[in-house]
């Protein structure tokens, strides 16, 4: 039998953020995790407007959503340290309203918890004078009581 490589089909083996692997076609990331994403941003937005009425929610770059003052990241736990301060820095030190970063994990909703204070130890560097600029939640716990608190501890929302 003889052996040939089809190099029209070439896969990529990747590893998800819980240490499962997929193959893929040329693509950094598991084609399922916009869709997960997207779920998850939906998901916030319903339990925010079910807690506070029907409001505008705005779609636009850089956050993945804006409802009033309030810009909604989600985040998987893909970023270092660096990148999240580029990111703070980037796109929210000049801009108005607050920051509200909603920590995610998939499969161990208890690391949730240390991403979270991770994150608030960057926006006490970044923003040293603003404790409320960036508020933040575990995902789970936000979706069960709807309260988003800044780096003190104090629920903001």
């Amino acid at each position: 039998m003889l052996k040939i490589k089809d190099r029209a089909l070439r896969l990529k083996r990747i590893r998800n953020q819980d240490g499962h692997f997929a193959y893929t076609m040329l693509a950094k990331t598991l084609p399922t995790f916009l869709f997960n994403h997207d779920v998850s941003v939906r998901n916030i937005i319903g339990k925010f407007l079910h807690d506070r009425g029907m409001q505008e929610v705005s779609f636009e770059k850089p956050a993945d959503a804006s409802i009033r003052q309030y810009r909604f990241e989600l985040d998987n736990g893909h970023m270092d340290d660096k990148q999240l301060e580029e990111k703070l820095v980037k796109h929210y030190a000049n801009a108005h309203g607050q920051v509200v970063f909603i920590m995610r994990h998939r499969e161990c909703p208890h690391l949730e918890a240390g991403r979270l204070q991770k994150v608030f130890n960057i926006s006490e560097k970044v923003f040293p004078s603003k404790p409320n600029k960036v508020l933040g939640a575990c995902y789970t716990q936000f979706l069960k009581n709807g309260i988003a608190i800044n780096r003190k501890g104090q629920a903001k929302i």
